[in-house]
C-alpha cells in the first residue's frame, strides 16, 4: 500500500501533483498472482483544494488501474491533513494541548464539528469513487491516521506547526465531556466530592486533576496524605486516564459508523 504519500507531500508544500508514475509497478504486482488488494491514502488535503471544489482524479486513476488488473482498491482515509482553507472554518475543530492551548493537525474527537466532517469526506468520497472502493481502512485523527494522540512520526509526510507529547484534550468539547462522563460514572456532584476528595460546590467546576506527568500523582506530592486521602487522589488520576484512553476508543466507534453508512458492503 501507500499509495499516493507523494500526492499529499506535494499538496501540503503547495507543489504541483507528482506526475504519473506509470502502471509498471501495478504490473508487476499482478503478475505475481498473490496481492488482492492496495490500499491508497486518500487525503482531504489535496482532494479538496477550494471549498466544495472537490478533485478526486488522482484517486479515481488510481481505482481504475488496480481494477483493471484484478487488485483490489482499498482505501485509507486521511481525513485529519486538511486544507488549508479549512482551518478558519466551521468544519475545523481541532485537539489542543494542555500545556499551550495549541493546535496541530488533528480534529478532536470530542467536537460534533469533526463528527460532520468525517460525513461529509466519506459522503463525497462515495459519490466520486461509488463501488470502486471495496474495502475500506478507517482512519482516525492523528499522524498516520491510527489510534493514538498527536505525536508529529507523519512530519515528514505533512509537517505539523505545533507537536509534542501532551494531553491533548484542552478544548472546550473536551472538557464538557470528562465532566458530564464523570458526573455520570459518579452518580452527580456529591458522590463524584466523595470519590475524588474535591468539594466542588458546582457541576460546572468539574475539572481534569491538577497532576499532568504522566505516572499521575508522584509520591512527593501524595505521601504526606492521609491513606484515605492518598487513595482518593489516585482515583481521581485513574478516572481521567480511563476516560483519555477510553474517549479514543469511543470516537474510533463512531468513525466506522460513520464509514459504513457510505459503505455498508465493503469490509472495514
Amino acid at each position: 500500500g501507500n499509495h499516493s504519500v507523494k500526492l499529499i507531500k506535494a499538496a501540503a508544500r503547495s507543489e504541483a501533483p507528482p506526475a504519473y508514475q506509470g502502471p509498471g509497478e501495478l504490473d508487476r504486482l499482478a503478475a505475481l498472482g498473490c496481492v488482492d488488494s492496495y490500499e491508497d491514502y486518500l487525503c482531504w488535503l489535496p482532494a479538496e483544494p477550494v471549498r466544495d471544489r472537490w478533485n478526486w482524479d488522482y484517486y479515481a486513476r488510481n481505482a481504475r488501474e488496480l481494477g483493471d488488473r484484478g487488485i483490489k482498491y482499498t482505501v485509507y482515509p486521511w481525513v485529519h491533513f486538511c486544507p488549508h482553507w479549512a482551518t478558519n472554518s466551521e468544519l475545523w475543530d481541532p485537539l489542543l494541548c494542555l500545556e499551550h492551548s495549541d493546535s496541530t493537525w488533528a480534529p478532536s474527537i470530542w467536537a460534533p464539528a469533526t463528527t460532520a466532517l468525517f460525513d461529509r469526506f466519506y459522503m463525497n468520497m462515495r459519490q466520486a469513487l461509488g463501488d470502486q472502493v471495496k474495502q475500506v481502512y478507517v482512519s482516525m485523527v492523528c499522524d498516520y491516521g491510527e489510534v493514538g494522540y498527536p505525536l508529529g512520526m507523519a512530519d515528514w509526510v505533512v509537517p505539523a506547526r505545533h507537536k509534542h507529547n501532551d494531553w491533548w484534550c484542552g478544548d472546550t468539547n473536551a472538557r464538557r465531556d470528562f465532566r458530564e462522563a464523570m458526573l455520570r460514572q459518579h452518580g452527580g456532584l456529591g458522590a463524584l466530592n466523595r470519590a475524588w476528595g474535591t468539594s466542588f460546590g458546582k457541576e460546572g467546576e468539574v475539572g481534569y486533576p491538577p497532576w499532568l506527568a504522566t505516572e499521575g500523582p508522584g509520591w512527593e506530592s501524595t505521601c504526606a496524605l492521609p491513606p484515605a486521602e492518598r487513595v482518593q487522589a489516585r482515583r481521581r488520576w485513574l478516572d481521567f486516564l480511563e476516560w483519555y484512553l477510553g474517549s479514543m476508543v469511543d470516537f474510533g466507534a463512531k468513525a466506522v459508523g460513520l464509514s459504513r453508512k457510505h459503505y455498508p458492503a465493503a469490509p472495514h
